[in-house]
């Protein structure tokens, strides 16, 4: 515990913060972080769903210049799941949501 709580000090004010927390928070595999989009989330009622994964594309599977990354659907029923946020969290993301929103200004 006391290295998590150093961990989440360090990453404090760094662009990837929330997604740190929520890691550590929800135990949510690498995939299923990268594959959130803000639709997931329902701030009024404190979860997430888990809808998609982001997954590596292996270069001899892409085309010429084609993406290395890409969507795909979670292999089972179990991993399409919603998950209770804890506050801190929430407040996580709704800051990492302004932070993007003044990037994008």
């Amino acid at each position: 515990m006391e290295q998590v709580q150093r961990f989440l000090i360090a990453s404090r004010g760094n662009r990837q913060e929330a997604l740190f927390f929520l890691a550590l928070a929800t135990g949510m595999r690498r995939g299923e972080l990268l594959g959130l989009k803000w639709k997931d989330i329902n701030f009024q009622t404190g979860t997430l769903q888990v809808r998609r994964i982001l997954t590596r594309v292996p270069s001899k599977a892409r085309h010429p210049g084609g993406p290395a990354h890409m969507e795909a659907e979670p292999k089972t029923d179990k991993g399409r799941r919603s998950i209770l946020l804890p506050s801190l969290g929430i407040e996580a993301l709704k800051g990492h949501q302004i932070r993007q929103m003044e990037e994008k200004l």
